[in-house]
């Protein structure tokens, strides 16, 4: 029976609730009787505290007791209690000076704690100690080492002696009310188990009766395979009827030769194995019967095996039914799925196919596994046709009578039409339902034949006529030659001639091919093979032609030739045509061969070839290029051939290295095509010597090489120079600037304090000084710009070009805002670039057409984008004072002026740094303008370009 929460909790922590909870309660006791006691009398007696160490003893030991408890250490907590009261107990004596009752109590308690918290071996080990503490007491060891403190009053001393009297009855309590509990637990579990074994004597016979009356055959074998169990069917099958062969080793019970059979099953079973297996076995009254075997290991709680049942039910008859039934399934199977003849659909009374054969597939162009599952209607039938077809299935599903066979014209797959002779079968199912089926013998084909050949008796009247096909059969034994149309032209002859005879054909054969040809059908009839000649004829003209003649005998019964059938082309113009190949193929300076593609025999090379490779042409005819080693690696000519192959246009530009007759490599382009001479596949190379192409390409890559080293060099240089230049830069910045600052300090001051003792001329004098230090400094403020927007290193980011516009033109109205100008910014005028260097750009072109615009009554300004042949022009357009033009080309040189100081400020850097920001973005600017026109600086920023004067 299963225990309930509460025991099952202590269980798990080591502990029944009983002892735990007293151990709880006990501890609580001492805690709180003594701990009150210890307090009461050091309180009111503080010159006898020494009483109190005893009973602090366990108070401490309670105190730690519960905090195991709480932490699940029940174990410890019980060791703790029962040792450390003890120890209390102890203290409390010798301090005592003598033997107290209450101390007696204490330790008579403590002994039946321990012995029921603990067990018998810590029960005799505190009683023990409790003798040995008696017998010291009394015989004055332990009374003689510490001198008794006086006595407390009875009242205060009989409270240790209660707290003992209140332990030994909560433990009689607990003791007694948990025996009382085991002991009606036990008498639970003993009617439980009467309960259960009847239960299990009942199933025991009910299973039993199941197994002896199964139509299977039940074993069941331990560790060492004998018999523990085995059912009636099972001990009659192996043993006879009416044998006990329980204990009997397996072997014994099914013979030495089964048994060896069975071993490893069995071992696999008693590994831990299941084993499902069918074989054929012999009865013991001589039969062979056909079992299936399943085999389960017997396991204990734990999961170790134990032993096997074996359960094996005779399937003799079934595997026979389903031996019969598959080979019949299988025959009709076979006859619905592979005869060629009939299509033949399976379909429900819904209409969804549930039968599919491979004639249906090649008739209506729905494989299996498109049209299964699909409705029939939907699939085959014509949509003018669908209504009355459900009607008609409808019926037969209803009837069970079949529709009378007849022609149809039903739909493929592609819609097509196709004609068919159908007829219908109605069937019933194993279930009940029935299954209706459809065989169609398709007409289409035999119709279609029919017409076909109407139309190839016409194709091949147009196609000799047209094609310049000559036909002609002989008949052996009265030798009549009979000739079409287009054979008589062949010859050269009318074609309204009748008449012609078998000696005229041969007449016309060329004398010097007559021998060859006669040699050639006659080995074809002798042989029974095809005659295929070529060989010349000559008109009655005189002229030589071609022609390529084509023929088969017909035989009889016993061999015998009766006549010739054959066909002849007239191929003059392509003998001719390869009479002209020959001559380009063996004049041609190009290194060009044919040979074998299988193993690379040489059929033909030309005196290029030759004189490439330093091989005559009779050595060459005959043998392989891996013979004459001009391939070196059978490997590198394979993968040629390979991609030969796989190029359906011919491999164009294969680079191979080749080698000549001397060993002397040379590096090869091999362009190369495949075609068939007499149906042999043959490959035409034609082979480049690029030998010293490839030095010079290699040559090239060295001074490339050579080029990318001085390069680099070059580009040190340059750096070393920038940062030459970067120091210079900072020179002028730090020792130009403080001479200035000192001219235009000491000026200021001279033109202050000594104001009254100069005259007007020498105030002009000092404020020319003052100006000239002034416009100094600001040149060369912009020439470390320059310096700057050369020298600094690009970031290229997407930049809105009129957002930055706007902004610049902005910054300048606050600076100014008496000067009133028109601007126009075009939007969405953006690009890719380094954001800084862009602002200088377009801060130097915004400042510019503000200043010279300054002298103007209306100024406007305009920034945008226009398109010029496919690319975008960025523009700053203005209408201020303008330039010649005869002077553009000092527009973007650093310090030059087209303007005097007194007119416009300036030092001539600005437009030197906007044309090197469009040099670094790849970029070019250049400028229109006329005097008293205005100007329109135009720029891209996308393309190689220099800073010039006038649109390039």
């Amino acid at each position: 029976m299963p225990l309930d929460p509460a025991r099952k909790k202590a269980a798990s922590l080591g502990m029944e609730p009983a002892r735990l909870k007293a151990m709880r309660v006990v501890a609580w006791i001492a805690v709180l009787g003594l701990g009150g006691y210890a307090a009461v009398l050091i309180a009111q007696y503080p010159e006898r505290w020494t009483r109190a160490l005893g009973s602090g003893v366990i108070v401490l030991a309670g105190l730690l007791t519960l905090l195991l408890i709480r932490a699940g250490r029940h174990q410890a907590g019980a060791r703790l209690i029962v040792y450390g009261a003890g120890l209390g107990l102890l203290v409390s004596g010798v301090f005592s000076g003598s033997l107290r009752p209450a101390q007696l109590t204490g330790l008579m308690a403590l002994i039946m704690l321990a012995g029921w918290l603990l067990g018998r071996r810590h029960a005799i080990a505190v009683t023990a100690c409790a003798v040995a503490y008696l017998v010291a007491m009394v015989l004055g060891p332990l009374g003689m080492i510490v001198v008794a403190p006086p006595a407390v009053p009875s009242g205060l001393a009989s409270i240790p002696l209660a707290v003992s009297f209140v332990l030994v009855g909560a433990l009689a309590v607990y003791i007694v009310g948990a025996h009382e509990a085991e002991v009606a637990e036990i008498e639970r579990l003993n009617v439980a188990l009467s309960q259960r074994l009847e239960e299990l004597h009942a199933e025991k016979t009910h299973l039993k009766l199941i197994a002896e009356n199964v139509p299977a055959l039940i074993f069941h074998g331990d560790l060492t395979q004998h018999c523990r169990y085995a059912n009636r069917q099972f001990a009659d099958f192996f043993h006879g009827q009416r044998v006990d062969i329980t204990g009997m080793h397996l072997r014994d019970i099914l013979g030495a030769e089964v048994y060896e059979r069975a071993l490893p099953n069995v071992e696999k079973a008693l590994r831990g194995e299941s084993v499902l297996l069918e074989g054929e076995r012999k009865s013991a009254q001589g039969q062979d019967r056909f079992l299936e075997i399943s085999l389960v290991p017997e396991r204990d709680a734990d999961g170790g095996v134990l032993g096997f049942f074996a359960l094996k039910r005779d399937v003799t008859e079934r595997r026979e039914f389903e031996r019969a039934l598959a080979v019949s399934e299988e025959r009709f199977r076979k006859l619905f799925e592979e005869v060629p003849a009939v299509a033949v659909q399976g379909y429900r009374p819904d209409g969804r196919i549930i039968f599919w054969n491979m004639a249906s597939e090649r008739v209506y162009g729905y494989t299996r596994e498109e049209a299964l599952g699909r409705d029939l209607v939907e699939l085959i039938i014509p949509p003018a046709m669908r209504d009355e077809v459900r009607a008609a299935i409808a019926g037969m599903a209803a009837s069970g009578v079949s529709l009378d066979a007849g022609e149809l014209e039903l739909m493929r797959k592609d819609g097509s039409p196709v004609a068919l002779y159908s007829s219908h079968v109605v069937l019933t199912n194993a279930s009940g339902a029935r299954e209706l089926y459809c065989l169609d013998v398709e007409l289409t084909e035999r119709k279609a034949a029919e017409a076909a050949l109407r139309q190839n008796e016409e194709r091949l009247r147009l196609a000799t006529e047209s094609g310049g096909v000559g036909i002609w059969e002989w008949d052996i034994a009265s030798g009549h030659l009979e000739w079409n149309v287009q054979l008589k032209r062949i010859f050269g002859m009318p074609s309204e001639r009748d008449g012609l005879t078998l000696d005229q054909f041969v007449a016309a054969i060329h004398p010097d091919d007559l021998e060859r040809v006669q040699a050639a059908y006659q080995g074809a009839l002798a042989k029974g093979s095809e005659f295929h000649s070529e060989y010349r004829i000559r008109w009655p003209d005189g002229s030589t032609h071609w022609i390529l003649a084509i023929g088969h005998g017909r035989y009889d019964a016993a061999g015998r030739a009766l006549s010739m059938i054959g066909a002849g082309i007239d191929v003059t113009e392509r003998r001719r045509a390869e009479e002209k190949f020959a001559k380009v193929f063996f004049a041609n300076p190009v290194a060009i061969s044919l040979s074998r593609l299988e193993d690379g025999c040489y059929i033909e090379a030309n005196e290029a070839y030759q004189k490439l490779f330093g091989w005559s042409r009779a050595e060459m005819i005959g043998r392989s290029s891996l013979d004459l080693g001009i391939w070196k690696s059978r490997a590198d000519r394979e993968e040629w051939v390979r991609g030969l192959h796989e190029v359906q246009n011919g491999l164009r530009a294969h680079e191979a290295r080749l080698y000549t007759r001397s060993g002397e490599a040379r590096q090869a382009m091999i362009s190369a095509e495949l075609l068939e001479l007499d149906g042999v596949p043959t490959a035409i190379a034609m082979v480049l010597d690029v030998t010293a192409r490839k030095e010079a390409e290699d040559e090239i890559r060295r001074l490339n090489s050579d080029l990318e080293r001085r390069v680099r060099e070059r580009t040190s240089e340059l750096t070393a120079a920038n940062r030459e230049l970067e120091s210079f830069a900072y020179s002028i910045s730090h020792d130009l600037r403080a001479p200035l600052r000192s001219i235009d300090g000491f000026s200021h001051l001279l033109s202050t304090e000594y104001d009254t003792r100069l005259d007007d001329k020498g105030r002009g004098y000092l404020d020319r000084v003052r100006r000239a230090a002034q416009r100094m400094g600001t040149l060369i403020d912009d020439l470390l710009e320059l310096s700057r927007v050369t020298r600094q290193e690009m970031r290229r980011l997407p930049v809105d070009l009129s957002q930055l516009a706007a902004e610049l033109i902005d910054e300048r109205s606050r600076s100014e805002p008496t000067h009133r100008v028109a601007v126009q910014i075009a939007p969405g005028c953006a690009t890719v670039g380094d954001p800084q260097l862009l602002r200088v750009m377009l801060q130097n072109l915004l400042e510019n057409a503000w200043k010279y615009s300054a002298k103007v009554t209306a100024p406007i300004i305009e920034f945008g984008v226009e398109e010029q042949r496919g690319e975008r022009v960025f523009f700053v357009r203005d209408n201020g004072v303008g330039f010649d033009m005869k002077y553009v080309d000092r527009l973007f040189t650093p310090f030059q002026r087209l303007h005097r100081p007194e007119e416009f400020e300036g030092t001539g850097v600005g437009l030197a740094s906007v044309s090197r920001v469009v040099r670094r973005h790849g970029g070019r600017i250049w400028a229109e303008s006329a005097p008293g026109k205005g100007a329109v600086f135009r720029f891209t920023l996308g393309e190689r370009g220099a800073a010039t004067g006038r649109d390039p």
